[in-house]
Parts: C-alpha cells; structure tokens; sequence
C-alpha cells in the first residue's frame, strides 16, 4: 500500500513554484527532507528499477543530493550534484560498507542549476545504466566500481531532499523545489531519448513511490500516491484428457487477493462441468462465466482473498474428462480484504467480432481492473487500460487481463482489445485497494483497539494526530 510519508524540519509544499498539479516540495537547504519507511522497494540489487524526478535549483556551488537510502557515510546509494564542479556534476553510485560497486556522474550540466525546471531520470538494466537530463541520454564517466555493481539491502528509510542518515554520504541536504518524484521498481521507462510528460504522472504496477507534492501551500503533509494495489505473481498450466488441472503458484506479501481464469473443453459438450477450484486446499469464489463459446468451451473468472503464502497448488475439478483445462492465474498484494468483487460483468460469447470491450461501474476509488478473456482465432491487441498479464498468444486465445494501475475515482471503467473475426467474450471485474489509516506512524493499537479501527484520539481525528506522547 501506499506509504507514510514523514517530515522533517520545514519540508513543506509551496505554490509558488510547481511543475505540474499547482505545487511542488520545497527544500531549504538546511535540514529540510521527508522520508518513506525502509521497504525493499528500495533495494534494488542488480535488478531493473527507474528513479525519476522534476527538480528546480539555483545553488551551484554546494554538493547536495535530491534523494537516496544511506545508513552511514559509507553506506547507501543516491544521487549527487554540485554546479561548481567540472562544469557542473551529476553522479549516482551504489555504496557497499565502504566499498563502490558501481559509481558514475556527468560532467558539463551547470544548465541544470539555473532555476528553471528540469527532469532528471536513473534507469538500469542488468549491467546497462541510462541518466537522462530532460530527456536526452547522457554519456556517463565511470568513477568507481563496474556497471555490473549492484546495491545493498539497506536499513533505513528512503529520503527526498537529501541521501540519507548522514549528509556526508555523496552531497549534503537539497536547496530547491522538487516534483512529481517517481521510483519504479522491474521496470526501464527509457532506453533512449525521450519527450518529457507534459503532465503529472498516473500510477501503473511498477511505481512503488509517487510524490506529485501537491497540496496547500506550506503544508507539510506529503502522500505517496503510488499504487495501492501491485501485481504479485503469475502461472499458468494446460491439461488435456483429465478430470483435474493442478498448477503451482507463489503468493508473497500483504493484503494478498488470487485470480485464476479458467477454460474448460469437452467438444460437443456444452454442460458446466466445473465442480470446484482450490489454491491450497481452500475454495476459490466464483465471479461469473461465459458458456458455450464454441463447441464445448466455457470460460470462467475466480477470486480468492488473502491466499496462503508460498508455493501451493491450484486444483481445478470437473465432473467429466475434459478435453482440455486450461489455467491463468495472477496474484496481487494492496488489495481490499472484503467486498470483492467490487463490480463484475459477464458478456458474451458472440460470434464474428473483430473487438471486445467491457465495462464495470466502479463503486470505490482507485480500482483495479481484472478479466478473463476469450476468442477463437488468436492473439488479443489490447486496447485502453487494458494489460495482457497471463498469455496473450496462441491459436486459441484465452488470457488474463489487468488495467496495470488504478482506475481513479469511482464510476464506468472499460477495457478493450481487437483480434481476427472470431468468437469472443468474457468476465471482468474491479477490485479495491487496501484503504490506508492515517495518524502516527508506529502506532499500531490504541488502549488495545487496532489501528485500522481507531476514528480519534481524545476527541482527535486520527488524520490529524502527528504524535503520541511525542512518538511519531
């Protein structure tokens, strides 16, 4: 789920200046930051992971550091700057106990401290790094260390407006305004040259932090809009001549919600054989299904809520020999654990269609989507807001789809995709992110009383609590 977001000294929004939305995160220079708990969406290892950011800064001749994770001067990765050396200097690095495992900074970009507003971005993938400024890629002078580094796990928090614990780790404390800070985790947004956005971004399935710095001006309140609900793992399996299909699948996290779309074939058979469908023993739901598509084959979408971790087995039973059985199951974490679905559809199949689309009305905030698709005649191009998660090839095409972010506020939500003429149809439905509590950030129970069930605390809406006996 989204993160807390904490602030320290006078870290505060500021209308004066803003990128997009009206505002932006002002940062004085002197002691100013806030910070995201430690999480391992910051330890990036040698995967792939994207940092990008608006910054605006006139100070050109102190090193200081937009962002980053340190738990020491030694210790940490993040970015560093300084207009007054070599023409002006970007660097970024990873920092192992002491030791650089990969270190590497422009030189000549004194253009970036001019008090205009500039995009930065830091993507890698395996051992191939990008630093774009405003959106053309830079030729990088290796400092220190290989590009086939890769980072520590660090423990502490993440820090915007300065890297962390202590100021000595690469730069010192950020003098400007920053916006729209984005980190992207299994994801390289660029591989070259780009046109910058030309508005706020929108949440997808790889942003694990998102700080559009949007609010009344001096604020110090900062919310993490990144998406609540985050795919988690996929699987799928193919049985022929059976009455069972068993598919393995891991699920990992917190909040946890299992999708599994399921075809079934018995030519000539257009009965429900269907019987059941377990992951680990305990029965999944039903959201709907479409019969009959063409000779025998039915399509069916299944949920179940906050499933086992680890590795199980998805167990799907017919009262027959089937044909064939097919599976596509995705699990997410950042889900709602009650109210699922929170709205559903099931339409067809229909015959000679060369497109399909669906539509739900959402009835909470920030939904997902999620669907079980089908057609005869191949491959799915999808269309708006629509995310082949499970399988999107083949003669005989089923696959589970996802809208890959949040549908924002509540209300008709569609997703689509075209094919060859061919018999088409499908389940789809929405489902809610976890809702965040607000309040002090270590409180977990008041006088015994879980947090998430807390309304005030001495006649104080728990939003508007920043600290218990002087504990955050």
């Amino acid at each position: 789920m989204a993160y807390t977001i904490t602030t320290e000294g006078d870290a505060q929004i500021d209308t004066a200046q803003s990128k997009f939305g009206g505002a932006s995160g002002l940062f004085d220079g002197t002691g100013d930051y806030i910070t995201a708990p430690d999480s391992d969406d910051w330890y990036f290892g040698t995967d792939k992971f994207t940092i990008d950011f608006w910054m605006r800064t006139s100070n050109t001749t102190d090193w200081m550091a937009p962002l980053g994770q340190s738990s020491s001067d030694s210790n940490g990765w993040g970015f560093g700057m300084n207009g007054g050396v070599s023409g002006g200097r970007l660097d970024f690095g990873f920092n192992n106990a002491g030791t650089w495992s990969v270190n590497f900074n422009v030189t000549g970009v004194v253009g970036i401290m001019n008090g205009s507003w500039h995009h930065i971005e830091v993507a890698r993938d395996g051992s191939t790094w990008y630093l774009f400024i405003d959106g053309t890629a830079q030729s990088k002078n290796l400092a220190l260390g290989s590009y086939a580094g890769g980072g520590d796990n660090i423990a502490g928090p993440l820090y915007i407006g300065k890297n962390g614990s202590d100021y000595n780790f690469m730069a010192g404390p950020f003098d400007g305004h920053l916006d729209e800070v984005r980190v992207s985790k299994g994801i390289v947004r660029h591989t070259s040259n780009f046109s910058v956005p030309t508005s706020a971004y929108s949440n997808d399935g790889d942003t694990q932090l998102l700080l559009h710095m949007d609010g009344t001006d001096g604020s110090t309140t900062f919310i993490d809009s990144s998406s609540d609900i985050r795919p988690d793992a996929i699987s799928r399996n193919v049985t022929g001549t059976n009455t069972t299909a068993t598919q393995a699948h891991t699920c990992t996290g917190d909040n946890r919600i299992l999708f599994t779309s399921v075809l079934t074939f018995k030519s000539g058979d257009d009965t429900d054989r269907l019987t059941s469908i377990t992951y680990n023993g305990v029965a999944m739901t039903q959201i709907g299904s479409t019969m009959n598509h063409t000779s025998g084959v039915n399509i069916y979408l299944f949920y179940l809520i906050a499933p086992s971790t680890g590795a199980n087995n998805i167990v799907c039973t017919c009262d027959a020999t089937m044909d064939e059985i097919d599976l596509r199951s995705a699990s997410y974490t950042g889900a709602k654990q009650s109210g699922v679905p929170d709205a559903s559809v099931s339409n067809g199949p229909t015959a000679s269609q060369t497109s399909f689309s669906q539509s739900v009305t959402m009835t909470e905030d920030n939904c997902w989507l999620v669907g079980s698709w089908r057609n005869n005649a191949g491959a799915w191009t999808v269309g708006t807001n629509t995310y082949g998660r499970v399988d999107n090839s083949g003669a005989d095409s089923m696959v589970l789809i996802d809208s890959n972010s949040s549908q924002g506020t509540a209300g008709s939500k569609t997703m689509t995709a075209t094919c060859s003429s061919a018999t088409v149809g499908g389940i789809m439905a929405s489902f809610a992110p976890v809702t965040a509590v607000s309040g002090p950030a270590n409180l977990s129970t008041w006088n015994g009383v879980a947090k998430a069930s807390i309304d005030t605390i001495n006649g104080v809406a728990i939003a508007s609590v920043k600290t218990i006996n002087g504990v955050a």
